[in-house]
């Protein structure tokens, strides 16, 4: 799909973000061949970590360890059950509320309502319970606050670096919550009525990497409420935060503000790391807004989108195309010319390694964000 797209060296840590205004996926390379792919997006049909992971030689079957779904909204799971029926060897990791009878059989019920009050994300999310299902619920983790989703010991990779990565939320409280939510939506017979919200991200799981002495930060879209129990705050809440280490950051909640903690800058991560962000759109809603773009370039060394700007790119300029389109139910699909990806890679032998930083597609610096 882009020329530069190269296999990293046995001992590089490699962390790519792919975005294209709606949907975000990241996949990081740990070293010797062995990946790691964080949520999904859909390009031309095809799951966009499984098109990378193939065009820099990855043997998907046997090469990747993880797959986690930080949580089921449409623009972090498309195409993550073809990912994971592909990855035969990986852990399937999601938060554990997802488990739960209610989730199971609300996401079971809604695949028989009309198209249009279904979402894609419940979709997926019976698909991966069936791929699941079908492999006797081997290599399966229940992500929630701090918990260990994947780890290699130091003599385990020829870099020599210990790698763990372990899930910083969803909180128990966050999880409880978003269970009665689910309860609300459904009849007194337990037949789902609705869509539910989208306007809370109450299980996404945000993401602590250790890879010897440095980290990574992925933030999902977990975001920063009120509540002590809740987002953010339960997450600083805890009793032992892992070091301080982190140079690079993906950014929570493409960038907004609910999705801003000043912990996850002075408490997580060193002083100005690297951060990169996907762009969102959904109608005329966007992020980040330009506010959000100087906060973030103003704690961040360099900072990186996805893209120049966000949009959620289906529609045709013209109305009467529009109008065609909704009533027809098809869209008009540029995914590949939409599609940006940041690629941060390290050399995890060198302690005195910084991220390197490859732009591809539409990913620009921050600043070019409008």
């Amino acid at each position: 799909m882009f020329e530069g797209w190269t296999q990293p060296a046995r001992a590089e840590i490699e962390v790519s973000v792919f975005g294209r205004g709606y949907g975000e996926s990241i996949v990081i390379h740990l070293g010797d061949g062995k990946w790691v792919v964080v949520d999904s997006l859909l390009s031309s049909g095809t799951p966009v970590p499984l098109h990378y992971l193939e065009a820099v030689g990855a043997n998907v079957e046997d090469d990747v360890a993880l797959v986690v779904a930080t949580h089921w909204h449409d623009d972090h799971i498309r195409g993550l059950a073809a990912v994971c029926d592909k990855a035969k060897s990986a852990t399937i990791a999601f938060p554990q509320a997802m488990l739960n009878d209610e989730f199971m059989a609300f996401a079971r019920k809604f695949v028989d309502l009309p198209v249009a009050k279904v979402s894609s994300g419940v979709r997926e999310m019976e698909r991966l319970l069936d791929i699941l299902k079908v492999r006797n619920w081997a290599r399966f983790e229940m992500a929630r606050a701090w918990t260990t989703l994947l780890r290699y010991h130091p003599d385990a990779l020829s870099h020599g670096a210990a790698i763990e990565i372990e899930a910083m939320s969803p909180s128990n409280f966050d999880m409880v919550r978003f269970l009665a939510t689910v309860a609300a939506d459904q009849g007194p017979e337990g037949i789902a009525r609705r869509a539910p919200r989208y306007d809370r991200n109450d299980v996404s799981c945000a993401l602590h990497v250790r890879f010897g002495g440095g980290s990574i930060v992925l933030g999902a879209d977990l975001e920063n409420v009120a509540d002590l129990r809740s987002g953010w705050k339960a997450v600083f809440g805890a009793q032992q935060l892992p070091p301080r280490t982190s140079l690079l950051l993906k950014v929570p909640h493409h960038g907004s503000a609910t999705g801003h903690h000043p912990d996850i800058w002075t408490r997580l991560c060193l002083s100005q790391p690297v951060a990169t962000l996907a762009t969102w759109a959904n109608g005329d809603k966007k992020l980040p807004l330009r506010s959000d773009v100087v906060r973030i370039m103003g704690l961040a060394g360099e900072s990186f989108s996805t893209s120049p700007s966000s949009t959620s790119g289906d529609r045709h300029p013209l109305q009467a195309v529009n109008s065609v389109l909704r009533r027809t139910k098809s869209k008009v699909r540029k995914l590949d010319a939409r599609l940006g990806h940041v690629r941060h890679r390290i050399d995890a032998t060198d302690p005195a390694a910084r991220w390197r930083t490859e732009l591809f597609g539409r990913a620009c610096p921050l600043s070019q964000v409008a």
